[in-house]
């Protein structure tokens, strides 16, 4: 019996700290999540009564419908064994989904310190991983802000940041150390300055609408009324910045500017005839592109100041001249040899790296990122080829989903033949966008539609909601938080489709609504 005691002791300890090295370990190493989940299985086989916990996980509802999903995918395999390899690695990556529910449903419940110490460790790494991000963006030459996180995707890593922001809330609300509410403080502005810094348009859109909307639930929610006051006066400060930074950006981008194109001078200062393209209604940063041209002169000029020749590709594999001739006008210069012999040499290097506006060559700006985004937008509705723009590919990718649904609505084409779909059905449209480009969906709920079918998504949100409701999980405000985060996530991204997004949904789910409440425990 005592010997039992000891084995069952260590094995919730091991499980423990299978816990907190997982929740380090998904903003850090892909490699130590696999570790830490083997750590994680084997605490829970040294637990007592397993035998009665697997049996009542299947007499739970709300625990075995969350793994559920896994099966789902396992079913699609049975109609698409044409393609058993590609549909073996979709299985493997979405395991978690089957195990981590199972086992954190039926281990001993976490008391509130055990659970404090898995949500700081995550916190903690995902600080370590931002300050390394920032010393890799500090040091060295980044043609894209984006890819300074060094381990997982920045995407994902952005979702990572916007769910140690709201724990920070979370703990800075409900602890009573003056100390720890102010350290808490901090660290969540960091994260937001950082989301900043890495240009995360997901990450920072998910979390600041959830911000608002949890303001507006402040607002409206019966309680102190200084909290009330100071949730509304944030929401008017955050409107009025957002209105001020909308109109910024659309005067720049969207509305033509005023030019009379009968006064349009014709001479370079060298005597050299200007080319004038008034029919062209492209302008960037407030200037008409394709006026004041002057070709020779800017090749002359820049072959003096390049060693990458004016007719040749910059490192982006872009033609270097039009990346010259977008960043003299996003800078108001003419584009002849006055204007290139006006760039600095941090100026040329940026041109050689591909940089074509000014505003791009200042760091983590995320006002350069929504322009580049509105460009590529206008590039797209003028020439319909969104190869390189990673915004603008989702419309393709979401447009081929919608093709494979529409052609196969019920049960889908199976776990194993979403790529072959994929690439059928570029074709079929006669997609622009380069074989290199020609991703998958980007889109959680359209790919588990093509896959499985509007049978197998409507299953898919069944089976994440119902938990919610079986274990009033609303009442949780972290997990609320993290449900947002990564329903909102699926809109824009394939989720579930990587190791690190199925390990965070997987975990996380379970952790926040059965870490402390296992299935034997109904409250906390």
């Amino acid at each position: 019996m005592k010997l039992a005691l000891n084995k069952s002791f260590l094995g919730e300890r091991i499980y423990i700290f299978g816990l907190v090295l997982l929740a380090a370990s998904l903003p850090l190493s892909k490699y130590m999540i696999s570790v830490s989940e083997f750590i994680l299985i084997g605490g829970w086989l040294m637990s007592n009564r397993l035998t009665e916990r697997i049996r009542q996980f299947f007499r739970t509802p709300s625990a075995w419908m969350f793994s559920a999903i896994y099966v789902l995918f396992v079913i699609g395999m049975f109609y698409s064994l044409g393609n058993m390899e590609h549909g073996l690695k979709e299985l493997r990556i979405k395991l978690p989904i089957l195990i981590l529910p199972f086992v954190i449903s039926t281990a001993p419940a976490l008391s509130r310190r055990q659970w404090t110490y898995v949500i700081g460790f995550f916190i903690a790494a995902v600080l370590v991983g931002s300050g390394i991000s920032t010393y890799i963006l500090a040091t060295t030459d980044v043609l894209d802000t984006r890819n300074i996180s060094p381990y997982i995707s920045h995407i994902r890593f952005g979702l990572m940041l916007s769910l140690a922001f709201f724990a920070c809330i979370f703990f800075a609300w409900n602890t009573m150390l003056w100390y720890l509410r102010l350290l808490m403080i901090i660290f969540s502005a960091w994260i937001l300055v950082f989301l900043v810094l890495l240009e995360s348009v997901t990450g920072l859109g998910i979390t600041v609408t959830l911000g608002i909307l949890m303001l507006i639930y402040m607002v409206f929610r019966k309680g102190k009324i200084w909290v009330r006051v100071v949730s509304f006066v944030s929401l008017v400060a955050i409107a009025l910045l957002a209105v001020f930074f909308a109109r910024t950006i659309i005067s720049e981008e969207l509305v033509a500017p005023e030019v009379d194109f009968s006064e349009l001078e014709k001479t370079t200062a060298q005597g050299n005839p200007y080319y004038h393209d008034t029919t062209s209604t492209w302008h960037e940063n407030g200037h008409y592109i394709y006026l004041y041209i002057c070709e020779p002169e800017m090749k002359k000029a820049w072959n003096q100041r390049s060693e990458i020749s004016y007719s040749g590709y910059d490192k982006r594999d872009q033609k270097l001249k039009y990346t010259l001739i977008r960043f003299l006008n996003s800078k108001g210069f003419r584009k002849d040899a006055q204007g290139v012999n006006k760039l600095t040499q941090d100026e040329v290097k940026a041109i050689e790296n591909g940089i074509a506006n000014i505003n791009y060559m200042k760091r983590s700006s995320l006002r350069a990122r929504l322009s580049q985004i509105i460009y590529e937008y206008k590039n797209y509705r003028l020439h319909g080829d969104p190869s390189g723009h990673s915004v603008l590919q989702r419309l393709e990718y979401w447009k081929a989903a919608l093709g494979i649904i529409k052609e196969n609505p019920v049960i889908g084409v199976g776990t194993g033949d979403i790529n072959k779909s994929f690439d059928k059905e570029y074709k079929e449209m006669k997609t622009q966008l380069d074989k290199e480009y020609r991703l998958r969906s980007h889109n959680q709920y359209l790919r588990i539609g093509a896959t499985l079918g509007l049978v197998g998504l409507g299953l898919f949100l069944l089976f994440v909601v119902y938990p919610v409701f079986a274990a009033r999980a609303w009442e949780e405000a972290l997990f609320v938080a993290f449900l947002y985060i990564v329903l909102m996530s699926m809109v824009t991204e394939d989720t579930l489709e990587t190791q690190v997004g199925a390990n965070f949904f997987a975990f996380f789910y379970s952790f926040l609504l059965w870490g402390r409440r296992n299935i034997f425990t109904k409250k906390r």
